[in-house]
């Protein structure tokens, strides 16, 4: 398959541009659905315990804090778009020049 052909070169772009919308697709759903599952319907509920005995003694669950997270993650729309820059600076960036000929030689 010769690389240098226009043919070749705009299925290569296709088939990068495809896949690229394809992550940046998939990377739009991923942010927009929610990964927690609703409760089993045929589950009993749970009862929360009134007092739990900590090391600090005994103290109602409601009232403790929750940890922070020290640095939220990126969101998949960002990581996308860095795909997608990637991809597009691969096609832009790089030229190989061509060999040169044995002709010129003579």
């Amino acid at each position: 398959m010769d690389l240098s052909s226009p043919r070749s070169s705009l299925a290569s772009l296709r088939t990068i541009l495809l896949i690229s919308t394809l992550l940046l697709a998939v990377g739009s759903f991923a942010a927009v659905v929610d990964p927690k599952r609703p409760a089993a319907a045929g589950r009993l509920p749970t009862t929360q315990l009134e007092w739990v005995r900590t090391v600090d003694g005994w103290e109602r669950p409601g009232r403790w804090q929750p940890p922070v997270s020290p640095s939220k993650p990126l969101h998949p729309a960002v990581v996308a778009g860095l795909l997608a820059m990637a991809a597009v600076g691969g096609l832009v960036g790089p030229t190989v020049p061509a060999p040169p000929s044995s002709n010129e030689n003579l």
